[in-house]
């Protein structure tokens, strides 16, 4: 998956690597965006303000003619993901992440049952199990074959992420699988 340089710069912003701050200054001094973008959101992210309120949120919209959302959605995953793989420390943090995305509209996450339905965060454990890494590294097999294809858009009544399944599994038809669009190989 080849990023552009703006989606590489602007992809750290979204993962709180850069901030905004540092974003704008990046936008002012480099040299080639204008050649790799359109003239007009070139001029417009010029004339952005950076500091408005819902910044980030507004610099979306600018940008989703720019930008593959759905390059992002792959690149946090593959993230969190390859955090489980490498069995980082911070597992109740990775296990929340991955909670929540299954809960925002991924339901192949339910996949692992380590994010089922706990009491509090305190139930979650500490360390991956060697389960949950052989898990992860199927589902990035899934987003590298493009069994899975993230979209980086929104569906449903609940604004549910999207994604396309190619995997040839049989789906249960209902409110939780609206933001899916099946396709079989």
């Amino acid at each position: 998956m080849k990023l552009s340089i703006l989606e590489t710069e602007y992809f750290k912003l979204l993962e709180n690597q850069i901030s905004i701050t540092d974003f704008e200054a990046w936008i002012y001094t480099f040299e080639n965006l204008n050649g790799e973008l359109d003239n007009d959101i070139y001029d417009r992210l010029l004339s952005f303000n950076y500091k408005q309120k819902d910044n980030k949120y507004e610099l979306r919209k600018l940008l989703k003619d720019a930008v593959d959302f759905g390059k992002y959605e792959r690149l946090h995953l593959s993230n969190i993901l390859n955090s489980i793989i490498n069995d980082e420390n911070n597992a109740v943090e990775i296990f929340v992440k991955c909670y929540d995305l299954l809960w925002e509209g991924y339901h192949f996450l339910d996949y692992f049952k380590f994010v089922g339905c706990v009491e509090s965060y305190e139930d979650l454990p500490d360390t991956f199990s060697d389960e949950d890494k052989l898990k992860s590294a199927e589902i990035l097999k899934w987003l590298e074959n493009e069994d899975i294809v993230l979209t980086g858009n929104r569906a449903g009544d609940f604004n549910y992420r999207e994604y396309i399944d190619r995997r040839n599994i049989k789906h249960d038809f209902n409110r939780w699988t609206k933001n899916v669009i099946i396709e079989r190989k």
